[in-house]
């Protein structure tokens, strides 16, 4: 809720934030050992789709975003974030070999070309990357007009371009799914399976087709990236943290790329997915713009403490 009240009206930015850490203030584990790591188990293949689950009160990515900015290299080390871009889309568009979904991602943005061509250019990427990743699982008119503050008509007319657009991923994925309910289970391309029965919603099934096989272009990448000797830190859904020595760390984030983009080749019939790297240096701290004026007030007020205790 609060969410969509901040898309709306910026002068609400941060309150979601608040009730997120509110939230978790009661059960807050984040806690750092002697060599100031933050551990936790990340529970892989806990989900149906194989993707992890960490502890979600224990976990720097999965807390509240302003926990990240205490995250900073070591002394003479660096740090590297590498994320794939618009993974979702990327792999619906790798998988359904859909010619527009393709074309949509290889030319930048997707959810902005797409809302673009809807007539709702003028709506928020925020708002607009939700509402196209849910057309993609069968976003009903009545959800697309909330989500993106449009009319019930504008929001069918979203709705219809999608399947119009990107037939061949619609005729892919209703070919999955009536395979998969004649058969009763879904597989990935690397094999993770999952049963479906005449109670499993068709929304569900077509986000797990998308979920699952990103899970495993992140495992491959992963695997591959720790056979090469890369040092991951973290791993953050569709992306990793690596670390290396400082003059070797734009070297090491070009080798794990080179790991992401190799297995989303693999998966995706030879669609490459592009990959963001941010590199954070000794002195730098892991910044997530939706955790910055939270983060400064809790450092302010861990500064004023101590002054306090100084007096006292």
């Amino acid at each position: 809720m609060f969410e969509e009240l901040a898309d709306n009206h910026l002068e609400f930015a941060g309150l979601a934030e608040i009730k997120k850490t509110l939230g978790l203030l009661h059960e807050f584990h984040l806690t750092c050992g002697s060599d100031n790591r933050c551990r936790t188990p990340i529970w892989a293949f806990s989900t149906i789709t194989a993707r992890m689950a960490p502890d979600g009160s224990a976990y720097p990515f999965t807390t509240a975003a302003w926990t990240r900015y205490p995250i900073t290299p070591t002394a003479g080390t660096a740090l590297a974030y590498l994320d794939f871009a618009s993974m979702e889309f990327g792999v619906a568009a790798g998988l359904s070999r859909c010619p527009q979904m393709t074309r949509d991602y290889a030319e930048g943005d997707p959810y902005v070309a797409f809302g673009a061509r809807a007539g709702v250019g003028e709506i928020s990427r925020t708002r607009l990357k939700p509402a196209v990743l849910a057309c993609q699982y069968g976003l009903a008119a009545e959800r697309a007009s909330r989500v993106l503050a449009i009319s019930r008509a504008a929001a069918q007319h979203f709705i219809d371009l999608h399947r119009r657009d990107y037939a061949r991923y619609w005729s892919w994925s209703d070919g999955r799914l009536d395979r998969a309910f004649q058969d009763g289970i879904l597989t990935t391309r690397d094999g993770w399976q999952c049963r479906v029965s005449s109670r499993t919603s068709e929304r569900t099934a077509r986000n797990w087709l998308i979920q699952a096989n990103s899970a495993g272009i992140f495992r491959m990448a992963g695997l591959m990236a720790q056979k090469i000797g890369i040092r991951i830190v973290a791993l953050v859904h569709d992306a990793i943290l690596i670390e290396a020595p400082a003059e070797r760390i734009d070297a090491a984030a070009d080798r794990a790329t080179d790991c992401l983009v190799r297995a989303s080749r693999v998966f995706l019939h030879g669609l490459e997915l592009r990959v963001d790297v941010k590199v954070y240096r000794e002195g730098e701290r892991f910044a997530d713009p939706r955790g910055a004026w939270v983060s400064a007030y809790v450092e302010q007020t861990l500064h004023e403490l101590d002054q306090q205790e100084e007096r006292v």
